[in-house]
């Protein structure tokens, strides 16, 4: 039973090491999605600052203008830095997860997010029969039951017949016939009179078992909530995903409206900016909650047990 625990603790291991390698791995592609819609944003933005300074040239426009172009370019230019260092040091992470530190080999991982958010409705009917927590903790109960049996059963008296029979005649049928009572007497040991030491452990071995019972119940419900969590997770971030995909269609019509309505001056230079900057962050929004319930259906899939396969599988 202590064998068939650690085998599952050891599957939990496996499980956990495989969910953090793909979590990683999708967090660089979120970071490569953030550097490159900041790259555009900071292209977009010195296309802004040129046009402005075009009109500034002419007439058209004022100083102010060409000040917050700059303002909102080198603040684009501070947060590409940031993702870019954050992009390398998820790359270092992701290495060290694989025993990889130091490789000269680049992990090619594709620009954009696997396609792999199947409906639920698809996924067969699953239990939690799989979890290796709850396979441990039910390993720990029989193991703590077997332990208990033999802390009562050390308390009971035992004989040593050959011991007695060695004491007596040399003779078989003289130590048969005639009543080796006290020699037997003599070789029992009756772990009673240890004052009650043996009789304590048993009861401490009981009292373990209660307490290895609970800790099943209590990693049972740990474990149905973890279900009920994820997918309620799942739900709310689909909902999320719906708005934020009819968001950013609305708001790039409205930038492409904006950027005509500012070159023909119907608009002042702070309008198109904020449009323009509202489009961008919608998209580093969208990458941002796509991820989050890839990463959700990886929490989902630990919960229900469906961790990686063993070898022989």
């Amino acid at each position: 039973a202590n064998l068939r625990s650690r085998a599952a603790d050891y599957q939990a291991a496996k499980d956990t090491l495989a969910a953090s390698i793909m979590r990683q791995w999708l967090m660089i592609n979120l970071y490569q999605q953030q550097v490159h819609i900041e790259t555009q944003r900071l292209e977009l933005l010195q296309r802004n600052e040129k046009v402005v300074t075009e009109r500034y040239c002419q007439g058209l426009g004022g100083l102010e203008d060409r000040d917050s172009a700059l303002t909102n370019m080198e603040s684009t230019r501070a947060t590409l830095a940031e993702y870019q260092e954050t992009l390398a040091s998820a790359r270092r992470d992701l290495t060290t997860l694989l025993g990889q530190l130091g490789s000269q080999d680049p992990l090619i991982i594709p620009a954009q997010f696997p396609t792999v958010l199947l409906s639920l409705a698809h996924f067969p009917e699953q239990d939690l029969a799989r979890r290796p927590d709850l396979i441990a903790a039910y390993a720990n109960i029989e193991a703590q039951q077997y332990t208990t049996q033999v802390a009562y059963k050390a308390m009971l008296p035992s004989l040593s017949f050959s011991a007695a029979l060695s004491d007596s005649d040399h003779r078989l049928s003289d130590s048969l016939l005639t009543s080796p009572l006290w020699s037997i007497l003599g070789q029992l040991t009756a772990p009673l009179f240890q004052g009650g030491k043996l009789k304590a452990e048993a009861e401490m071995e009981a009292l373990t078992t209660e307490q290895v019972f609970w800790a099943y119940q209590e990693t049972l419900l740990t474990a149905v909530n973890e279900v009920e969590s994820a997918f309620g997770q799942e739900q709310a971030l689909e909902r999320q995903q719906q708005h934020l995909r009819l968001a950013l269609d609305s708001a790039q019509r409205s930038s492409a409206n904006y950027l005509d309505k500012y070159r023909k001056g119907l608009v002042d230079i702070l309008e198109l900016l904020t449009i323009q900057q509202q489009t961008y962050d919608i998209e580093i929004k969208l990458a941002q909650v796509t991820y989050n319930r890839l990463s959700n259906r990886i929490d989902l899939g630990l919960a229900l047990g469906l961790g990686v396969k063993n070898e022989d599988q």
